[in-house]
């Protein structure tokens, strides 16, 4: 991962809020999971 990338996911996650950014990805988790 470059330094943009990071930059743009930092930004990402502030503007929508780590609390709901983690619960997505354990959302999305839960259903990867769920396929196996």
């Amino acid at each position: 991962m470059n330094n943009q990338e990071g930059d743009f996911i930092t930004n990402f996650v502030r503007k929508i809020g780590a609390d709901k950014v983690f619960k997505i990805m354990m959302h999305q988790w839960g259903l990867l999971k769920n396929k196996k």
